[in-house]
């Protein structure tokens, strides 16, 4: 990351920081921001987008070189759009797949048996 990258980092996360949106809050807004971008072509705007995103990703995400993430922001650095496309499509198939693994199942009621409600009045 060069010079003027960590600057605008900082000064964006400082922005959001005091303009009261959560971390969640600006990723969330980072990749819509990125995903508009990508989409209409705007590679200056996707490389900001890109960097509040990053900025704001847990550590773990941001610094493993495999992630999709990572795979966007070489994209983005090496002007390749259509690449950065793809890697978000990717990052976001795998965020579906992780939700539906993560949805609660539905449970279903046991059967009740002919015995199921049964009282015998043995004081009688």
């Amino acid at each position: 990351m060069n010079i003027s990258s960590a600057t605008s980092v900082g000064s964006s996360t400082a922005t959001h920081a005091s303009s009261g949106t959560s971390p969640w809050q600006q990723m969330k807004q980072s990749l819509s921001q990125l995903r508009e971008a990508l989409s209409s072509g705007n590679l200056d705007s996707a490389k900001q987008a890109f960097s509040t995103l990053s900025a704001n990703a847990p550590k773990g995400i941001s610094s493993d070189p495999d992630s999709a993430l990572s795979k966007i922001g070489k994209a983005l650095q090496s002007g390749d759009v259509q690449a950065a496309q793809a890697a978000l499509s990717t990052m976001q198939a795998g965020n579906a797949d992780a939700r539906a693994k993560q949805a609660p199942k539905e449970v279903t009621p046991p059967t009740p048996s002919a015995n199921m409600g049964t009282m015998i009045n043995t004081m009688a």
